[in-house]
């Protein structure tokens, strides 16, 4: 069993659920990740309502300080900006850290070859609290991933 939060547990077991029913013929082509649907552009949410990924540090989510320091959540205490010299849309879609927490292809260990890694990603709060690094890998994740880690 993978013990991930169990948020990102119940949202990959339903994304599972929907790939084994559309092998059956039983929904239509829905890609869960990309949020498409048959070409439509119509938005894929799951059984309960919610969006295609979840929000987790820096995908749909800032914490700003009452220094104006900008960070992927009040847990990730790194600073992607300061709103006081720059826009903060600037700083949520330029600064380096943003864009490289948002690109799962820059996460190490197990997780950068996860195969749920664009719908969990693990915590990046955890990861640096333990490891020092935003990017390494979920510290309390006990998944093994079925590709080799290099």
């Amino acid at each position: 069993m993978r013990l991930k939060s169990l948020y990102n547990q119940e949202r990959i077991y339903v994304l599972q659920q929907r790939a084994a029913e559309r092998r059956n013929g039983e929904h239509p082509v829905i890609d869960p990740v990309a949020g498409r649907s048959n070409g439509s552009g119509a938005r894929a949410f799951d059984a309960l309502g919610r969006g295609p990924r979840g929000i987790n540090d820096a995908k749909g989510f800032v914490f700003v300080s009452h220094l104006g320091e900008v960070m992927p959540s009040g847990f990730l205490p790194i600073s992607g900006g300061n709103i006081r010299r720059e826009p903060l849309l600037d700083i949520y879609q330029s600064s380096p850290l943003f864009v490289q927490l948002r690109d799962t292809s820059y996460l190490k260990g197990k997780c950068g070859v996860c195969e749920d890694r664009e719908v969990c990603g693990g915590s990046r709060a955890r990861a640096y609290a333990v490891a020092g690094d935003a990017l390494a890998e979920e510290p309390c994740c006990i998944y093994q991933p079925t590709q080799a880690i290099q």
